[in-house]
């Protein structure tokens, strides 16, 4: 990316800062607890042994997601990354939902 003679290097340093801390928080809440309803659909367990399982998980889920995040060179792969998770998870959850599952 060439820098741009508009907008000052610390103002760029600083944004991408903040998309990184928004990316792990808000992405990675979101995304963990999307992937944690999927996954808790598709386990072959009662319905609350799933759901425990998967609240223990999503603490291990969420660890290595924030992580990931910042380990990641790209910002840009980083939020198409959690835009394709919330995606699949948000419509395997629906789907799941409204075929009865629940």
């Amino acid at each position: 990316m060439m820098p741009s003679r508009f907008v000052p290097a610390g103002l760029r340093q600083n944004s991408a800062c903040i998309s990184r801390i928004l990316a792990a928080v808000l992405g990675g809440y979101l995304l963990t607890n999307t992937a944690s309803v999927l996954v808790a659909f598709l386990l072959p367990i009662p319905r609350a042994h799933a759901v425990a399982t998967m609240l223990l998980m999503s603490f291990v889920t969420l660890s290595v997601v924030v992580i990931w995040v910042y380990a990641t060179p790209s910002l840009k792969r980083v939020w198409t990354v959690i835009g394709l998770g919330l995606l699949v998870s948000v419509a395997g959850s629906a789907a799941f939902h409204l075929l009865g599952a629940v």
